[in-house]
């Protein structure tokens, strides 16, 4: 049971703290293609969602999208903090 799921910015995410990817889908954006991460907050019955980056969405191929939807692939997404040079975001896959 769900009771709340709510899409943020990935800099709103706690640095260090690795959230369990529970869905990832490709999607469609302005911007371009990417993916749209569900992920588990401390909470266990809250989820957050996030657009990844394009240099990491990139990083995911269909199958193992397919294997994270299916729960036969574990990862967990880590905010590490902001690069200062080029203000991207830092991410760890777990």
């Amino acid at each position: 049971m769900i009771s709340a799921c709510e899409q943020i910015k990935i800099s709103a995410l706690k640095q260090n703290v690795p959230y369990p990817i529970e869905r990832a889908e490709r999607v469609q954006t302005k911007y371009g293609e990417t993916v749209l991460a569900t992920l588990r907050a401390e909470s266990p019955q809250t989820f957050l969602k996030v657009f990844l980056p394009r240099r990491y969405g990139v990083l995911f191929s269909d199958e193992e999208l397919q294997r994270i939807n299916e729960k036969t692939l574990s990862l967990s997404l880590k905010y590490l903090g902001t690069n200062t040079t080029t203000n991207s975001y830092i991410l760890e896959l777990e």
